[in-house]
C-alpha cells in the first residue's frame, strides 16, 4: 500500500520531485527564493558540496539542513515539480 499525503502526493512523488528540482532547477536565484535573506549561507554550503563534482551534492546538502529548512526546500521542490514534470515556468 502506497501512502498518500493530504495533497495527494505519495512519498515517492515527493522524493522524485525534490531530486528533479535539485538536478534541473536549483540555482542561486532558487536558493534566494527558498532561504530568503540568509540565502548566501546556504548557497555557500551548496557550492562546497559540489566540489570536486556535483555527484551526491543534493543528498549531502539536504542532510546538513535542519528540519525547518528541509521542509522549506521540499515544499519549493513540490511547487516546481510533480515527480519529473516541471509545473512552473
Amino acid at each position: 500500500m502506497i501512502m498518500e499525503t493530504t495533497n495527494r502526493r505519495t512519498p515517492v512523488n515527493i522524493v522524485s520531485s525534490f531530486f528533479f528540482y535539485m538536478w534541473n532547477y536549483w540555482s542561486e536565484e532558487e536558493c534566494r527564493q527558498v532561504f530568503g535573506w540568509n540565502y548566501q549561507h546556504f548557497w555557500g554550503k551548496w557550492c562546497a558540496f559540489c566540489k570536486p563534482s556535483s555527484f551526491g551534492a543534493a543528498e549531502r546538502f539536504y542532510s546538513e539542513l535542519d528540519m525547518s529548512n528541509q521542509e522549506a526546500i521540499v515544499n519549493r521542490a513540490c511547487e516546481c515539480y510533480d515527480r519529473d514534470h516541471k509545473i512552473i515556468k
